[in-house]
C-alpha cells in the first residue's frame, strides 16, 4: 500500500522497454544536430548573423555547423534543413545566414560595404540593407548595406540586388549584379558592371 493506493507490479521487460525509450528521447533531444538557434538571451556566440561563410570579409560562422534542422522554429515548428556548401549564389551574392521565424537559415545576399558608420569614409553613415534578421533594421544584423551622406534617404526603394530582400525571400533580376550610391539626396544605380542603367528585378518566394 502506498498512499491509500495498492501499488502495481510491472513486468520487469516492460520497465526495461520504457527507460530505454526515454532515454532514447533524451539523446535526440540533446544532439548537436537540433542545435537552437533562438532563445531569450539571441543567437549562440558562434553565429554571426549576416557574415559570409567561412568567416571573410564582413565576419562569418568560422567553421561552425549550425544551420542543422532545430527543434525551436516559432510556435515550435522545426527549422529547415540547410547546408551552406550546397548553396550557389547569383548576382555576386554570397552565402550567409539570416533569423527567420526562430531559426537561422542560410541565404544567398549582397556582400555589405560596411556593418557600422566605422567602416565607410570619414562623413558618411551605414544605411541598413533590407535582408535581415527578423526583428531587426540595423547595420549589424542586415545584408546589403551601404555606406552614404547621411543626407541620402533609406535604401528600401532599391532594387534587390543591391539591397537584398526581406523574410527569406529572394532575388530575381533581368541583369547580374547591380552598383548603387548616393552623393547627394537620391540614390544612383548601374547595372553589369556599369554597361546599363537600367534592369527589372523583384523578390519571391523561395
Amino acid at each position: 500500500m502506498h498512499g491509500g493506493y495498492l501499488r502495481r507490479k510491472r513486468p520487469v521487460r516492460a520497465g526495461n522497454r520504457m527507460r530505454a525509450g526515454i532515454a532514447l528521447v533524451l539523446l535526440a533531444q540533446c544532439s548537436p544536430e537540433r542545435e537552437v538557434l533562438f532563445s531569450d538571451s539571441g543567437p549562440p556566440s558562434n553565429v554571426d548573423a549576416i557574415g559570409g561563410v567561412g568567416g571573410g570579409g564582413t565576419g562569418g560562422v568560422g567553421g561552425s555547423s549550425v544551420g542543422g534542422p532545430s527543434v525551436a522554429g516559432t510556435g515550435g515548428n522545426p527549422c529547415p534543413e540547410s547546408d551552406p556548401a550546397q548553396i550557389t549564389c547569383d548576382h555576386g551574392f554570397e552565402v550567409v545566414i539570416h533569423l527567420h521565424g526562430g531559426c537561422g537559415v542560410w541565404e544567398c545576399g549582397p556582400v555589405n560595404d560596411c556593418r557600422s558608420d566605422l567602416d565607410c569614409p570619414s562623413g558618411a553613415v551605414c544605411f541598413a540593407g533590407v535582408q535581415c534578421d527578423d526583428g531587426c533594421s540595423s547595420p549589424e544584423c542586415c545584408s546589403g548595406n551601404h555606406c552614404a551622406n547621411p543626407s541620402c534617404p533609406p535604401l528600401a526603394n532599391l532594387t534587390c540586388l543591391a539591397v537584398g530582400c526581406p523574410a527569406g525571400d529572394v532575388c530575381l533580376a533581368n541583369c547580374d549584379n547591380a552598383r548603387c550610391s548616393c552623393t547627394g539626396a537620391s540614390w544612383n544605380c548601374t547595372y553589369d558592371a556599369g554597361a546599363t542603367t537600367s534592369c527589372s528585378s523583384a523578390c519571391a518566394l523561395p
